[in-house]
């Protein structure tokens, strides 16, 4: 964390009990906790922190893609949710979120998500766009669009990849017309349905 930019690491420490130690002498924004020492035990610590420190926002590190899991965390308090397999980019972009007051969940888990909700009960609107699985998306296409579908603006997207707005839009504009979607929302759909971005 500590060669991220724009995050200052201020502490580390193994323990809940060196956590609950440092936390009253060290101005701390966001904590990044682990829950693989087991899961149960991370909710009344998340539920203590909540109370005790209502500004401080807490990055949970969960084992696996687990919905239900994901939910218990967002309830005990998680500001937001995270994966061991997350790339320093995704790790950015979440405390980036955390920090302006959204809340963050692994497109992993979303999906889950939308799988385990099933279809609507009423007949899917018309397709905005025709799919093909024979598109194919570049890596920096693929970074693009994962950072739509995590709701933030071109000129956001703009400043994560460290390129001009103008060359995001010029980017967007080529995937809505690669994968024929309409809008935004058409194409983040899109990559979805088709799991370009996971």
């Amino acid at each position: 964390m500590a060669s991220l930019p724009t995050v200052q690491l201020v502490g580390q420490v193994r323990t809940e009990q060196e956590l609950l130690e440092q936390l009253p002498h060290t101005p701390t924004d966001i904590v990044l906790l682990s829950s693989t020492r087991g899961e149960g035990e991370t909710h009344p610590l998340l539920r203590y922190l909540r109370q005790q420190y209502p500004s401080l926002a807490v990055l949970v590190v969960c084992a696996e893609a687990d919905v239900t899991l994901a939910g218990d965390l967002f309830r005990a308090g998680a500001a937001g949710v995270l994966l061991p397999t997350a790339s320093a980019e995704e790790l950015t972009l979440a405390l980036h979120l955390i920090t302006m007051g959204r809340p963050y969940l692994p497109a992993e888990v979303g999906l889950l998500a939308l799988h385990a909700a099933g279809p609507a009960p009423s007949a899917r609107p018309t397709p905005t766009c025709l799919v093909s699985p024979a598109v194919r998306l570049s890596q920096r296409e693929r970074e693009i669009v994962q950072l739509l579908a995590q709701g933030l603006t071109t000129s956001e997207v703009a400043a994560q990849l460290c390129t001009s707005k103008r060359t995001v839009d010029s980017q967007r504009q080529q995937l809505l017309e690669k994968t024929g979607s309409r809008n935004s929302a058409a194409l983040i759909r899109y990559v979805l349905e088709w799991g370009f971005i996971t």
